[in-house]
């Protein structure tokens, strides 16, 4: 009986250090079917800590034809992460919000951030392009944001050409194209060539 007890206590504690390093999420392989994609990091929130910093990051990938956006923690031995990183994930399809990330790829980019805003019909928008990541949010005219739009974007000469997120880079793809110009204080300003909209 004592046998059977360590037995069960080994058990008990082993299934619990396992949760809590995967904050206390079940192995994907025990939901059935599972599907592997490339996911890409579109923001990230680091939370300094007594010991070290948590990560936390909003992510996206594709299901079909599907765009798959959420929030999660990222495990500390994963060592620094950034925003346009990509990684390699297995999912479960019935259950697109529950996945394990397989690897974190190694970045070819050139880290950078740079920030523009112009007015829109409903208030201003904001554009940031973080490392190869296009993010533009709306604001209405009381501050509050109206929606969200992401995008993956490539610098051409003096242009810039935002895609869809995970599609690649065809002209198909292309959300917005923006061309730079200088402003009397000789800084750079973009303009939106479909709407003219200038953003400084």
């Amino acid at each position: 009986m004592k046998n059977n007890a360590y037995i069960i206590g080994a058990i008990f504690i082993g299934t619990f250090a396992y949760m809590v390093y995967n904050s206390f999420q079940l192995p994907i392989f025990l939901f059935g079917e599972t599907q592997e994609a490339k996911g890409i990091i579109l923001e990230m929130r680091i939370t300094p800590r007594r010991h070290g910093a948590s990560q936390h990051m909003t992510y996206a990938y594709r299901h079909n034809d599907s765009l798959v956006i959420g929030k999660r923690g990222i495990k500390s031995n994963r060592g620094q992460k950034h925003v346009g990183q990509n990684f390699r994930l297995t999912y479960n399809p019935n259950d697109l919000t529950y996945f394990e990330i397989l690897e974190f790829y190694k970045s070819n980019n050139e880290y950078e951030k740079i920030h523009f805003t112009g007015k829109n019909e409903k208030g201003y928008s904001d554009l940031k392009f973080t490392n190869g990541v296009f993010t533009k949010l709306n604001y209405l005219v009381g501050g509050s944001i109206n929606d969200i739009i992401y995008g993956e974007y490539k610098r051409r000469n003096d242009s810039i050409f935002v895609f869809e997120l995970l599609s690649g880079h065809s002209k198909s793809n292309i959300l917005y194209k923006f061309k730079e110009f200088e402003k009397e204080d000789l800084t750079i300003g973009l303009v939106d060539l479909e709407s003219n909209t200038k953003f400084y």
